[in-house]
């Protein structure tokens, strides 16, 4: 009963880290009109195959949602999956075991680049991340998420907030003019990032913690404001998601604990670059 009573505690608390969970739906009784609430199952029986849970969009509260999804661990198989199944996955992509996570794919906001869709998003799909076999690469590939591709006016504001106390008005309006020729720059999303990591350390805390779940192929999906104009532009958000391979294991999950930690130790490479260089 003691395990089981820690084991309900456990999950309780991994309601933080994921969507918000609103029930139980069938597919074939989705509204056409978004905005209406589809009706829930009743009674336990009424649940069947096609159904499916119903759990907030995290992407909602965003005008340019930036979205990367990242499959976690050191394995995307259950311990008691076929030979064949570990080996169609395992080919997928071998760096997983050593590198903890894939990136299955993203979303960046960037209205100008040629392969933009248009609404303006660069679509990376699940090959982009199968084709990073190095660790450079894959730290290189987030590097290009958690970075703004935006006009120079843009950039300069971001500068100029940070140093407004030390400098004349004079000075600023001259940094920031909308009159000055508008070429395109980077920046990386320093205040993101340090976000991001901050809600990773609750996903690892809880994996440190849990000593009876395993999670196989499930997903850290990130999710931040891609508009550096909006008055949001340092909204982020990080949560877990796919939950259909989860099996009790004794020990936890020290796959996906791995992954996390690598995760975050890239992530904080990146932002550590990004402030040397802003730091020149």
């Amino acid at each position: 009963w003691k395990a089981l009573h820690k084991e309900i505690d456990l999950l309780k608390s991994m309601a933080k880290l994921t969507a918000s969970y609103y029930g139980i739906v069938e597919q074939n009784a989705l509204p056409s009109n978004p905005n209406e609430v589809p009706p829930l199952p009743r009674t336990m029986s009424e649940i069947t195959s096609d159904s499916y849970l119903l759990l907030s969009d995290l992407t909602s509260n965003f005008s340019k949602p930036c979205a990367i999804d990242i499959k976690i661990g050191r394995q995307s198989y259950e311990p008691g999956a076929s030979d064949e199944k570990k080996q169609r996955e395992t080919a997928k992509y071998p760096s997983q075991y050593e590198q903890g996570f894939r990136i299955v794919g993203a979303r960046i906001f960037d209205s100008d680049h040629p392969d933009s869709d248009p609404d303006g998003f660069r679509q990376l799909d699940k090959h982009f991340g199968r084709a990073l076999g190095s660790r450079d690469s894959v730290k290189d590939a987030l590097r290009t998420f958690f970075t703004s591709h935006c006009h120079a006016a843009v950039y300069n504001e971001s500068i100029a907030t940070r140093s407004r106390r030390a400098m004349s008005s004079q000075s600023l309006a001259s940094l920031t003019s909308v009159d000055q020729p508008q070429p395109k720059d980077t920046m990386l999303r320093t205040r993101t990032l340090s976000n991001i990591l901050q809600q990773l350390r609750a996903f690892q805390r809880w994996f440190e913690d849990n000593k009876c779940l395993a999670f196989y192929s499930s997903s850290i999906f990130i999710v931040y404001e891609g508009d550096p104009n909006s008055s949001n532009k340092d909204l982020s958000n990080v949560k877990m998601i796919d939950f259909g391979h989860v099996v009790r294991q004794a020990g936890g999950d020290p796959g996906y604990l791995y992954g996390v930690k690598r995760l975050s130790n890239m992530l904080t490479e990146v932002l550590e670059t990004g402030n040397d260089c802003k730091n020149r």
